[in-house]
């Protein structure tokens, strides 16, 4: 549904920031591909996100090179894929922790919503009977098989 919402208005966001690969194949196609029917530009492989502002308000994205860092300047929309690591997590602090604690928290108790579906019966299929029958044990139910098999056109 978000990909329809994109395609029916493709610049209602300024930055669409997707994972580098997928974990079974390692295709690297998701975010490229993504960017090319969205008609935005796209960098791949970013470590590094600056937004900027002003008029031309544009992002800088680092991607790291066996040389260094690259840096890209693109202008706002775009797509990003990025790498493992990009986002340092943040803890707080004991004050902060302490300032959260004596925080009121708000509870809600939502109602459920009426059951849009609902059975109104369960029917089993009809279907042919099968059955197996005995020809006999042992040794003696061999001319009863060979009559069979004569029957069905085996022998």
């Amino acid at each position: 549904q978000a990909l329809k919402r994109f395609e029916e208005s493709p610049t209602d966001f300024d930055l669409v920031i997707m994972g580098n690969e997928s974990a079974d194949a390692s295709g690297y196609q998701v975010g490229i591909r993504v960017a090319h029917k969205l008609g935005q530009p796209v960098v791949t492989g970013v470590k590094g996100i600056a937004i900027g502002g002003g008029p031309d308000y544009t992002a800088t994205f680092e991607r790291p090179v066996k040389s260094g860092v690259e840096e890209y300047d693109v202008p706002l929309p775009a797509v990003v894929t990025v790498l493992d690591g990009l986002n340092i997590p943040r803890y707080p602090s004991v004050p902060g922790r302490i300032r959260a604690k004596k925080k009121p928290i708000k509870r809600l108790n939502p109602e459920r919503p009426e059951p849009k579906l609902e059975k109104t019966r369960l029917e089993v299929p009809v279907t042919e009977a099968k059955h197996a029958q005995v020809l006999g044990n042992g040794p003696e139910a061999a001319p009863a098989v060979v009559e069979i098999f004569k029957q069905i056109g085996v022998i």
